[in-house]
């Protein structure tokens, strides 16, 4: 096992209370329980594959899921006025008021 990977799995484990011994023997016992690995291993597609080499070091970063939203909304509205569609940004921000709406319960349910 690579050195690197070894000491910050552990420092990990370290952290939610862990020791590499137990970590493996809960392994193991999913393994037995599952009859298998306890997660999919797959060859991934070739558009998975095309997709974890895109390179992104020019892609849009946000500091917020807010702050998506309102580059979305932006993007959606501009596009909406050069088609002379406004439906498109109707039907956006009725969804980001859903979705507004399931993340403020879901902070209340925390």
């Amino acid at each position: 096992m690579e050195p690197e990977l070894k000491a910050e799995g552990e420092s990990i484990l370290s952290a939610i209370g862990l020791n590499t011994t137990d970590a493996v023997t809960m392994f193991f016992k999913q393994i037995v329980m599952q009859k298998g690995l306890p997660f999919s291993a797959k060859i991934p597609n070739a558009e998975t594959v095309e997709a974890l080499s895109e390179d992104l070091t020019n892609a849009k970063r946000f500091g917020s899921v807010d702050d998506l939203l309102a580059d979305v909304r932006d993007e959606c509205n501009t596009l909406c006025v050069s088609v002379g569609e406004r439906l498109c940004a109707q039907k956006f921000l009725v969804g980001h008021s859903v979705f507004a709406r399931h993340r403020s319960f879901q902070s209340r349910a925390l």
